[in-house]
Formats: C-alpha cells, structure tokens, sequence
C-alpha cells in the first residue's frame, strides 16, 4: 500500500500539482503519513521472532548496504522464500547487510563478481545517493551542493525527471548504484547538461579542456537513462554564458 500511494503522490506531482497552498500542503501531509509508516516498520517488538525459525528479528533488517534491495533476513521475514539457501547442515544464514543478490559469497563459498563490483565503487555509490537524496528533498532550486554548477544542474534534472522524494528511500538507493554501475563520472554529467541545452561537442570540449573526441565518445557510450534528461521550463542555464573552462 506504501508503494502504491508513493506511486500515486509521484503521478500527482507529475500531471496535476501546482504551486497553490492547498496542493503543498497535500502533498507534505501524504509523504508525513508515508515517513510515519516507514518509522513506526522500523520499530520491530521486544521479542521478534523470524518465521518458524530461532533467527533474531531484532537484528538490522534494511536496505542492502549497496542497493535499494532489502536484505536477505528482510526479504525471508515477509515470505520471500528465494533467498533461501541450502547451507550444509540445513543452518539457515541470511544477511543483514546485503541482499541476495550484493552477498558476499554465493553458495558453493565462492566470492560474488555482483558484490566485489559494487565494492569497488561503493565511494561513488555513497556521493550519488548524498547527492541525490539532497536535492530530492527540495524541487524548486538546485541543491545537491557538489561544488560544480553543471554537475549540481545534472543531479536537479534527473530527479526532477524520475520524480524522486526523500520518501523514495529504495529508489534513491537504486539510482545511485545504477549511477555507479554505469560510472557516470562528474565529467560525462557535465558533458550530458552542455549537450541538453545546445552547446555543441566542439564548444563543450573547449569549455571543459578536452579534445572533441573524447566528448563525443564519452556521450555515445553513455546508456539513454543517463543521456536523456527533461526541458524544463524556465530553468536558468546560466552556465551556458560563461567562457571558463571547466575544471
């Protein structure tokens, strides 16, 4: 039901939310109910049992330390009988860290290529959720505060364009991981917001002090999700009339 509400709020504010009093206060009492909910899940009993089985249920039961997925002891709580595992000696061990797929180890013991990967851009998977949490919390400016107009400008229009609230814990955790995955640097986010508002690659590469080419190839291997962002009405662009170079 949470979702489904969070669903319906995100197409409210997409389609039919205005500026007027009554709609901001509409939408700030949905998403207090929503944190409110989220809080009191967050509360478990004195004595929390897991199922039918003797694991704690008072042990951390979250998001994946790496994703917006919940974790393995999360996941088997409410009836998700995939994360499962056939360990030896029918002993049931499930993660309270990390998901099934981010667990450190796969079941024959050996080490999972999906956790080491994100392992090893966990740095960029912390900025990007900062980042993105940040600016989701405030639609009306740009907020994300990374030391870089254009950078700052890229993170407003991607959660402007998947309509992302502070509320939206997992998929802000999602994106920021897709964002590592796909490691969209800070340069490729300056290239991709000189590109939506018609700087060619020619004056983007003189802007940021690198060859055309490096431009153009770094925009080509770019997937569409990181390339393709909205026009936004009347968002000033004031970084288009300025001559200094990029650093």
């Amino acid at each position: 039901m949470v979702r489904l509400q969070r669903q319906l709020l995100r197409a409210f504010v997409s389609t039919q939310a205005e500026e007027a009093t009554r709609d901001q206060r509409f939408v700030a009492t949905l998403e207090t109910l929503l944190d409110l909910i989220r809080a009191c899940a967050r509360k478990p009993p004195l004595k929390a049992k897991v199922r039918d089985t003797r694991l704690n249920g008072r042990r951390a039961q979250e998001f994946c330390r790496l994703c917006g997925a919940p974790v393995e002891l999360t996941a088997f709580a409410v009836g998700n009988d995939n994360t499962k595992r056939d360990d030896p000696g029918d002993v049931l061990r499930l993660s309270s860290v990390y998901c099934t797929d981010h667990r450190p180890q796969l079941p024959n013991g050996e080490w999972n290529p999906a956790y080491r990967k994100a392992k090893r851009a966990l740095a960029q998977f912390d900025m990007e959720l900062a980042r993105l949490t940040k600016q989701s919390g405030n639609w009306k400016k740009v907020e994300a505060q990374s030391g870089d107009p254009l950078v700052d400008s890229y993170i407003y229009h991607y959660v402007r364009k998947h309509y992302l609230r502070p509320g939206d814990e997992a998929e802000l955790r999602d994106h920021a991981r897709s964002m590592a995955d796909g490691k969209l640097s800070d340069r490729k986010k300056q290239m991709v917001m000189l590109e939506r508002y018609g700087v060619s690659q020619s004056d983007a590469a003189r802007r940021l002090g690198v060859e055309r080419q490096a431009v153009s190839k770094a925009l080509a291997a770019l997937p569409s999700e990181f390339r393709q962002l909205p026009n936004l009405f009347g968002f000033p662009a004031y970084f288009l009339a300025s001559t200094k170079v990029v650093n």
